[in-house]
């Protein structure tokens, strides 16, 4: 109960954001969300090299030997990060040929993200069916997020894009493992309906997949703002209201969102969709160009594919 308390107090405090009465929706809302962070309690556990390296790279004096042995002491770890990093989404000139060599070229916190990312989706390998679907729509989502990102230079960060673009649906991953079967036609029911699922979860659950996925990347060390761009990208009012790197990371996370949406279809896409998306809310407020929109849609396709069979 003692636990319970502290999580529903945490919800109220940060993360969650009611659009009802606040005395009684966001209380019950967080009162469910803590019951359901405490049902997962234990599920899915971070790796613990990974919450070393994470820890290690929080600290202000950290080495970059120290990233490097943290990693390497996961063989299978270090080859996806050195897959990823390799590939077309994160435009490396020069192939990384070890740990050793992405952290000097990419930077410590960067591989950090990697290793994050990478360590979340790989709980998540044995899904099938819509698990699948979910787990899939994440990878491309990411693949997408960090090449808008690069093309918009210093307006965001390509790392946090990517690894907010890969965790940005993790909340319904692990509501799918209490709730497979009715949680599963929802997520039908709701496919390709922008903004729409998160809204029948509320009804649903009483809270949504973004607030239940901050909450738990929080819970596992996650660093600021990924928590909260995860927890806010269906709240993007509260994200714009907010500015800074948490909004520019939502706008982007949105648009990214969108476009893996379109690609992923089976249904073609036209101009005026695209030119709809990039004159839209999202990206006047995230303050995203045109162009870089549509250079990244027209590349889209490919992102998405190298970046699922690395994952897979």
């Amino acid at each position: 109960m003692t636990a319970m308390v502290k999580l529903s107090t945490s919800v109220l405090e940060e993360l969650w954001f009611g659009e009802d009465d606040p005395a009684v929706a966001d209380a019950k809302a967080a009162e469910s969300l803590a019951a359901h962070l405490a049902e997962l309690e234990g599920l899915r556990p971070f790796p613990v090299v990974v919450q070393k390296v994470i820890a290690c790279v929080a600290r202000p004096d950290f080495r970059m030997e120290q990233v490097r042995d943290l990693i390497e002491e996961d063989p299978a770890l270090t080859a996806r990060i050195l897959r990823v990093a390799n590939s077309v989404a994160f435009h490396t000139r020069v192939p990384c040929a070890s740990i050793q060599d992405a952290i000097v070229r990419m930077g410590a916190r960067t591989v950090t993200d990697l290793a994050s990312g990478m360590a979340a989706m790989t709980a998540f390998a044995d899904l099938k069916g819509a698990g699948k679907a979910v787990r899939e729509h994440c990878v491309g989502t990411a693949a997408i997020a960090r090449a808008l990102a690069y093309r918009m230079g210093d307006g965001a960060t390509p790392s946090l894009a990517f690894l907010v673009g890969l965790l940005h649906d993790i909340g319904k991953l692990l509501i799918m493992q209490t709730r497979h079967q009715s949680y599963a036609e929802l997520l039908a029911a709701t496919a390709g309906v922008p903004d729409e699922l998160h809204l029948q979860e509320r009804e649903f659950l009483g809270y949504d997949h973004a607030v239940l996925g901050g909450h738990v990347l929080a819970k596992w060390g996650l660093p600021y703002p990924v928590p909260k761009i995860v927890a806010w990208h269906h709240q993007p009012a509260r994200a714009y209201q907010e500015g800074g790197p948490v909004a520019v990371l939502v706008a982007v996370l949105r648009i990214a969102d969108v476009i893996d949406t379109l690609v992923s279809s089976d249904k073609p896409t036209d101009g005026a969709t695209i030119k709809r998306l990039a004159t839209g809310p999202d990206a006047i407020r995230g303050g995203i160009r045109e162009k870089d929109i549509v250079a990244t849609f027209s590349e889209a396709s490919t992102l998405r594919g190298e970046a699922l069979m690395l994952f897979r």
